[in-house]
């Protein structure tokens, strides 16, 4: 009766170490170092609600860690070039392995955009190193999701 049990209990044990090495075993491209960004839905019109969903998985497997997440929406180069970008707000971050993601809603604010334009919504964040000293020097590092804007007529 308690052999049952023991094995039951030791196949369970060996499921979960399976289960929690393949999530510590993630795969990241160096292009992702700064996770991946996700804008829903990916169309919107000045004062339209949409959600930012930022996955740090990837940037915490190269090891940053954010401090502050800042996000803009930002003219493409190859748009016009010439608009100042939109600042949406900074988030402050505290590291949670078990959920290593920022999300939120916002709305596009009323600013100056082209119709049918393609923008960028760009995750700046600052993360600590050492200094050549020891000291902490905080450094910038983003990634963008694409965002097309409509103008409501």
């Amino acid at each position: 009766m308690i052999l049952p049990s023991l094995s039951t209990l030791l196949f369970s044990l060996a499921a979960l170490s399976t289960a929690v090495s393949s999530v510590s075993a993630v795969e990241c491209a160096e292009a992702s170092r700064f996770g991946r960004l996700e804008v829903v839905p990916s169309t919107v019109a000045p004062g339209q609600a949409f959600d930012v969903h930022a996955n740090l998985t990837c940037a915490i497997y190269f090891e940053i860690i954010p401090t502050y997440l800042d996000y803009y929406v930002e003219v493409l180069t190859d748009n016009n070039g010439h608009e100042p970008s939109i600042y949406l707000g900074r988030r402050d971050y505290t590291y949670n392995p078990l959920s290593p993601v920022d999300t939120f809603t916002t709305s596009l604010p009323y600013g100056y955009y082209f119709n049918g334009s393609q923008y960028s919504v760009v995750l700046d964040m600052i993360y600590p190193i050492n200094g050549t000293d020891g000291s902490t020097v905080n450094i910038v590092g983003g990634t963008q999701a694409l965002l097309n804007v409509t103008l409501s007529s």
